[in-house]
């Protein structure tokens, strides 16, 4: 029924990971400026109105950081403002079509977080949460 993967993440059976707290991870595909693909698991966190990135795997996806769509600072759970830039990419969640959306890429040396929030998954997808068992998250 699951799998364990080198990283300690357990496997459902959607393809979603699930880190040792039971947090569930989406595999994203990411179109860089060489046209690409890269896969990285993301959080998906409901509470995070969009998808965020630290700036330093922004640049290892081929991301394109020149004239960003804009500049701007976040709040994480902390409060604390970090200084951040929003760009437009191509992304995919399998097995569905790729579609666009922006990118907050995160300007500081302390956030390592992928996130993947409301405004990529709501919008295109139902999603089923169950916290009484690890596994169960559907897209």
């Amino acid at each position: 029924m699951f799998d364990l993967n080198k990283d300690g993440t357990v496997m459902g059976n959607n393809g979603t990971c699930f880190d040792h707290l039971g947090i569930p991870r989406i595999p994203v595909h990411i179109r860089g400026k060489n046209k690409k693909w890269r896969k990285r698991n993301f959080i998906v966190d409901t509470g995070a109105p969009g998808m965020l990135i630290h700036i330093q795997e922004a640049e290892e996806l081929g991301i394109d950081l020149d004239n960003p769509t804009s500049k701007s600072k976040v709040t994480g759970v902390a409060g604390i403002p970090i200084k951040s830039i929003e760009k437009r990419v191509l992304i995919r969640i399998e097995p569905f079509p790729p579609f666009f959306t922006n990118i907050r890429c995160i300007l500081n040396d302390r956030t390592e977080l992928r996130l993947l929030g409301r405004k990529e998954l709501f919008p295109r997808f139902g999603i089923a949460l169950n916290h009484k068992e690890i596994g169960i998250f559907q897209l």
